[in-house]
């Protein structure tokens, strides 16, 4: 018969108390993509999804891509091991955070495919059939996630496909987008990053262009408002703007998106509630270095202004059209848009930045202003278009180079 416990034994009971066993994390079935007859378990955030491996497998001629450290093994079919990775709740395939449930289940949803499913039969005529009105910043941002997390798959022909829609959907809407108020700087860093790191960059250019374009609209719009109560800090647009510049990375990656946006920063002047609230010191320091340096911007010739400057140099582009190449033709076209830059010669600061910042929208004025001759059998206005875009590009690339060095010598 055992005795009472000992004084030592209820010592050890009190430094030592019981501790509660840690609850048992609880994961949700995913109510579409939960199968319990397919092959392989993968944890996005808190979600289970059970379905058949082959569906988010890689296309056959990739090897490596950027998920397959977290997917091992279980898109091989010869290995029917109990316990291998995936193939199972406690077996599970753990996704990185930044993996959405929703675009994992739209992942799976678009790769499966089925005549049945009708949210993918709606999504599918969104893209395909929707009216250029009702292509939405939302729906190309969706796109885009899908897109990303298919090249991240290593899935190159889907990823593909999203571009391609993307970039007819950009080009559709080009003039409405702009009015849209669901921008904001996750949907467009989301757009240029897919644009970037894509395993299939046939569009990349044209979308980062189409970017650039839709932006550049938007700020010219805020700077046009005829109601000046409100600074221009208050636009969604310019608050893009800033946080696109925090991000450096961009300055190697989309030099000339960087380059645009460091333009639009500059323009806002020094006692703009964007430099004093939103950006660092160090910030600070390179725009006062750059509004005190980058003033009548025709003597920098590194900023590659000089087709701006000399016109008649891309009047040689159409020379051999007996039609356009005519003088009153080609300064009536240029002077509605570039002519407005004055040949970049004054000693205002900001004003010729702000010039550079419309760029693009010059070039559209320019395209107005030709209008007249799109019949040409040269396709005159068609070309000088491309060749001035070429010219904007490289423009804004010089700027984010000018960047540099000043992040470097101030």
């Amino acid at each position: 018969m055992s005795g009472p416990p000992t004084s030592g034994n209820n010592l050890l009971s009190a430094n030592h108390p019981r501790l509660p066993m840690p609850a048992a994390i609880e994961h949700t079935l995913d109510s579409e993509f939960y199968c319990h007859y397919k092959t392989v378990v993968f944890l996005v955030g808190n979600t289970l999804f059970r379905f058949k491996a082959s569906v988010i497998a890689p296309d056959p001629e990739i090897e490596d891509y950027e998920l397959k450290g977290y997917v091992g093994d279980v898109f091989k079919l010869s290995n029917n091991a109990p316990c291998k990775t995936g193939s199972g709740n406690e077996t599970r395939v753990v996704l990185p955070a930044d993996v959405t449930t929703q675009t994992f289940r739209d992942l799976l949803m678009f790769s499966s495919g089925g005549v049945t499913n009708t949210k993918l039969k709606q999504i599918l005529y969104a893209v395909n059939h929707g009216h250029k009105e009702g292509y939405t910043p939302t729906l190309i941002y969706r796109l885009s996630k899908l897109g990303h997390l298919a090249s991240r798959f290593g899935m190159k022909t889907l990823d593909s496909w999203t571009q391609r829609k993307i970039q007819m959907m950009l080009n559709k809407s080009i003039s409405s987008l702009p009015d849209n108020a669901e921008w904001n700087t996750e949907i467009v860093l989301q757009i240029v990053y897919h644009a970037q790191g894509t395993s299939s960059p046939n569009y990349q250019g044209k979308i980062i262009g189409c970017m650039t374009q839709i932006m550049c609209t938007m700020v010219c719009k805020a700077y046009d408002n005829p109601d000046r109560s409100k600074d221009l800090s208050e636009y969604t647009i310019i608050r893009i703007c800033a946080e696109l510049y925090k991000d450096k990375s961009l300055s190697t990656k989309s030099p000339d998106i960087f380059g645009f946006v460091f333009a639009v920063i500059l323009s806002l002047g020094p006692h703009s509630p964007i430099w004093s609230n939103s950006l660092t010191r160090e910030d600070r320091r390179i725009l006062y270095a750059a509004n005190s340096i980058l003033t009548c911007l025709h003597k920098h010739t590194d900023l590659d202004v000089g087709w701006l400057i000399e016109p008649s140099y891309i009047q040689g582009y159409i020379k051999d059209c007996s039609e356009c190449s005519k003088h009153s033709n080609f300064y009536a076209w240029w002077g509605a848009g570039f002519g407005k830059c004055k040949g970049l010669n004054s000693r205002m600061p900001t004003e010729d930045i702000c010039h550079i910042v419309r760029l693009l929208d010059y070039k559209d004025l320019l395209c107005k202003g030709s209008k007249g001759r799109q019949n040409c059998p040269k396709r005159c206005p068609e070309r000088l278009v491309l060749y001035v875009l070429e010219h904007i590009q490289s423009s804004y690339c010089a700027l984010a180079r000018k960047y540099k060095y000043f992040e470097e010598t101030v």
